[in-house]
């Protein structure tokens, strides 16, 4: 499954690591993901290199149901850059205006290792969504100047981002997700402001 591509980490995981060490260890050797000559000390040399990195699996997160340590980050499990975002997003009055905007003027694209998130609209949108993105999320935003044929857009080159956008925000859709229609109409104003 696709958890199993991305990471958290953070410098307080180790000891939890160590702490449940025996429950990760079954949970890798259930996956059947991890093959060695000799499989539990395979599987131990993993768990030691997790504990030295202090960051697991997210797959081994959710199964295990452990609480993230309010430092941690996001990042890709192996391979590729290491763009990391913060484990932990408050839903607050501008990431609903972003998820809105998104909705009206933004796009997703993935292909492989190369993914990115792009809003195209006047400068003024494109200012705050992009301190949003920078303030809040910590991805770097490039700025595409407007020409004759084309609105000025922003982007932001990042897997890590696009999983939260896809998985977790679900606005990858063309519909509203029904998590933001259920909010109060306070909140909503301000999805529905970015729209």
């Amino acid at each position: 499954t696709a958890l199993w591509d991305y990471a958290i980490a953070s410098p307080s995981l180790g000891p939890i690591i160590a702490e449940r060490r025996a429950e990760i260890e079954a949970v890798l050797a259930r996956s059947g993901r991890y093959n060695a000559r000799r499989f539990r000390h395979g599987i131990g040399c993993l768990v030691r290199r997790f504990r030295h990195g202090s960051y697991l699996p997210l797959a081994v997160v959710s199964r295990l149901g452990l609480e993230t340590p309010a430092d941690s980050v996001v990042r890709m499990f192996k391979g590729g850059a290491r763009i990391a975002i913060p484990s932990r997003i408050t839903i607050d009055n501008n990431v609903l205006w972003l998820l809105g905007f998104f909705l009206a003027e933004g796009c997703a694209f993935r292909q492989g290792k190369n993914c990115f998130i792009s809003f195209c609209s006047d400068e003024r949108y494109l200012d705050r969504a992009a301190a949003i993105l920078e303030r809040v999320f910590r991805v770097h935003v490039v700025r595409v100047k407007p020409t004759a044929t084309r609105a000025p857009a922003i982007t932001a080159n990042s897997i890590v981002l696009h999983f939260l956008f896809d998985r977790v925000f679900q606005v990858l859709g063309p519909a509203i997700p029904a998590w933001i229609l259920q909010l109060p109409l306070s909140r909503l104003k301000w999805f529905l402001e970015g729209y």
